[in-house]
């Protein structure tokens, strides 16, 4: 909703990254703070309050969602990250330090 509402009200495009990060064209320095306030109000955290780990993290749908899939991997993503940002601080490792994760449902590999 807040990418439509975004869209929609200033007429931008925007292009997804092989990341899945949608990058904004064409944005007016004047529209920055409208356009925070509405992803904002759609529930969308700012970059800042995301763990770095997680940021870099991608999952395919998998279950229920694809039929090839065999068992979860976008709905218990988060939970993952969660348990390996805790073993990276146990060993000393900085919340800056972060590294790539892609998880599937199945041997196809999709994320």
């Amino acid at each position: 909703d807040a990418l439509r509402e975004i869209v929609k009200k200033y007429g931008l495009s925007f292009v997804m990254t092989a990341s899945q990060k949608a990058i904004f064209q064409d944005v007016k320095p004047e529209w920055k703070a409208d356009i925070d306030s509405i992803l904002h109000s759609h529930g969308v955290k700012d970059i800042t309050e995301v763990d770095s780990l997680l940021r870099s993290s991608m999952a395919c749908p998998a279950l229920p969602l694809c039929g090839l899939a065999t068992t979860e991997a976008e709905r218990v993503l988060p939970d993952i990250i969660a348990r390996i940002r805790g073993v990276m601080s146990k060993v000393g490792l900085s919340e800056d330090k972060s590294l790539v994760v892609r998880m599937t449902g199945c041997p196809n590999g999709c994320a």
